[in-house]
């Protein structure tokens, strides 16, 4: 059986969690082990503040490059505990599991959902590949070169939270798992636009 670690977007257990319950679904009758981890879990005091901080403020909070690196840390330390085929991330997840990917066993699959954050590292030139799939109507998805280490799909008519529906993603994290991508190196007119 192969194993698979799904980490949250940036609200982890305060959002609506019910696309991990469903990708954790999808990967068990593919055969995968599922564990997930939340953002919270990773950098467990990220909010103290309070509830009712503004979207904004969260968001600021937790998108510092201190912050980024020390979720990333963390997540390394689940990814060394156990053995890994699939390390999948949704949004700010997907970035802190770039920042993790390091860690990843010869072999394994990184799979990036809406993880825009990802504009910011751009090229990756390093392995493992980082396999991105993104909505086509997400205006802060990556439209530069990717690099060689880089594969990218656009979802025709979407938006950001695309990965909130399995069906949508499902043929292109399918691709990734097989071996397959889309097009390497690049994202916006250089990318592969499939339609599932």
């Amino acid at each position: 059986m192969l194993s698979a670690l799904l980490v949250s977007d940036m609200f982890g257990c305060s959002g609506d969690q019910r696309y991990m319950v469903d990708w954790s679904r999808w990967l068990a009758e593919r055969d995968f082990s599922v564990d997930t981890v939340t953002v919270n879990e990773l950098l467990p005091d990220i909010y103290p503040f309070a509830s009712d901080a503004t979207v904004e403020y969260k968001h600021a909070c937790i998108t510092q490059a201190a912050v980024s690196a020390r979720a990333a840390a963390a997540l390394r330390g689940r990814i060394e505990s156990r053995s890994t085929d699939l390390l999948m991330g949704f949004s700010y997840g997907g970035y802190i599991a770039y920042g993790a990917r390091d860690a990843l066993a010869a072999g394994a699959v990184l799979v990036c959902l809406s993880a825009t954050r990802l504009r910011h590292v751009l090229p990756i030139e390093s392995p493992p590949t980082v396999h991105a799939i993104f909505g086509g109507n997400d205006p802060h998805r990556p439209g530069a070169f990717g690099g060689e280490f880089f594969t990218c799909t656009e979802l025709p008519g979407a938006d950001h939270e695309v990965y909130r529906d399995v069906s949508a993603c499902a043929m292109p994290v399918a691709r990734a798992l097989a071996g397959r991508s889309a097009t390497p190196g690049g994202c916006g007119k250089n990318s592969s636009t499939v339609k599932y």
